[in-house]
């Protein structure tokens, strides 16, 4: 047996052995009910962006307007169904089936997946934590949603358009694991068996998109692994995170897609983020650091994510980039500041530069994202909203720019 194989089929067992163990203790059946909810938002707007950008060595120069009509600006439209069924005084079941909706057209989001938003099956343990099977978002999605002014939402503004491995991540087969809460420290670890996303690999045979992979092989397919701590005590939550993605060994043939090919040497993508908020009582601060090296995460597109804008992506349109020398930090200051009881004021101003390779790179520029957001409760399920943004050298695209304004109304259900 090759012995990298060796070693990847080990830790694999070992992920499965540690998720299971401090559970099975506790597993006495019992005859406790069950519960499932049936839960959702409906979130629609109307937004106008411009996008533009100087001409280059590969495109002419553009500039471009769009008025349409949007889902999911504050909460990604949804619906789903959670249960939970208490196999004892410590032990119980949970489930998430969640599916994205486009509200506009009606039509499935995250690809036309059934529940492509969650869908996991899990153990949760008073004493020890939680373990959640299926697809799901990452650690750095999970824990920065309490850093991030905007929540992870509000479309450009939000600091995924500087900080993609928190862009609302979700990777397939993945098993996470979460700690208790432990004198306000709770940890979490996972790993992605196959991410089910599209890559791109820069070092390897083949440079295109490769969609994603169901290889029967291991390491044929694309893998991550991501882990986060955070500390909450009184007003103030610190969060750190890390996140590392693995190629798949082998890649489709430029020539012939039906046909694999090897791609040994690619590199992995990593990053780091620490973030912090504080309330002060008449408004809440926010911060954020962190460094990516080889390779990039997927990061918030223009607009509300707009496909199509003739803007590039740090990624070049996959979901993970695989490149050495791809290097950059990001920065993120920003607050909110509760107006009334019914009404809520945010604000952010993001920077992403260039490091490594890419720093000293013609068309590489730092990237600098300025954006607010204004929510009013009608009802404690409805509210409306009103938002904007603009960002300069977007996605570190030298001259290319992007400018959000938008409004929209939300329920909840």
């Amino acid at each position: 047996m090759n012995k990298s194989i060796f070693i990847h089929s080990f830790k694999s067992l070992f992920v499965c052995i540690v998720a299971f163990l401090p559970l099975i203790t506790h597993a006495q059946a019992t005859t406790e009910p069950s519960t499932v909810v049936l839960y959702g938002v409906i979130d629609l707007g109307i937004s106008s962006v411009h996008v533009s950008q100087g001409a280059s060595s590969k495109n002419p120069a553009f500039n471009k307007n769009q008025i349409q009509m949007d889902s999911g600006v504050q909460s990604g439209s949804r619906w789903g169904l959670k249960g939970f069924h208490s196999i004892n005084e410590d032990l119980a079941v949970k489930f998430v089936l969640e599916s994205g909706i486009i509200a506009q057209t009606g039509s499935a989001d995250q690809g036309g997946r059934a529940f492509g938003r969650q869908s996991t099956l899990g153990l949760t343990s008073k004493n020890y934590g939680e373990t959640d099977w299926g697809r799901q978002i990452n650690a750095a999605s999970r824990y920065f949603g309490s850093i991030d002014p905007f929540e992870l939402s509000f479309g450009q503004a939000n600091m995924g358009a500087s900080f993609g491995q928190a862009n609302t991540l979700r990777y397939d087969n993945m098993i996470m694991l979460q700690s208790t809460d432990y004198a306000g420290f709770q940890g979490m670890l996972g790993y992605s068996f196959n991410v089910g996303q599209s890559a791109i690999y820069a070092d390897g045979p083949n440079v295109n998109i490769q969609p994603a992979t169901d290889n029967f092989g291991t390491l044929n397919n694309a893998r991550a692994f991501t882990a986060g701590m955070r500390y909450m005590v009184d007003k103030l939550i610190v969060v750190a995170t890390f996140d590392a993605a693995f190629g798949s060994q082998q890649v489709r043939s430029i020539t012939d897609s039906s046909v694999n090919i090897d791609n040994p040497n690619a590199p992995i993508p990593k990053v780091w983020a620490l973030g912090a908020k504080y309330d002060l009582g008449y408004m809440q601060v926010s911060a954020a650091v962190g460094q990516g090296f080889n390779g990039a995460f997927s990061g918030q597109g223009p607009g509300n994510g707009l496909s199509n804008s003739g803007l590039s992506t740090f990624t070049g349109g996959s979901d993970i980039l695989f490149q050495s020398g791809y290097d950059y930090q990001s920065f993120m200051l920003g607050g909110a500041v509760p107006l009334s009881n019914d009404s809520n004021l945010m604000f952010s101003w993001q920077i992403m530069q260039p490091r490594g390779q890419i720093g000293q790179m013609a068309g590489y520029a730092s990237q600098s994202v300025l954006g607010t957001a204004y929510t009013y409760n009608l009802s404690q399920r409805t509210n409306l909203y009103f938002w904007g943004s603009v960002a300069n050298n977007f996605q570190m695209v030298s001259s290319a720019k992007s400018q959000a304004i938008g409004a929209g109304i939300r329920h909840l259900f």
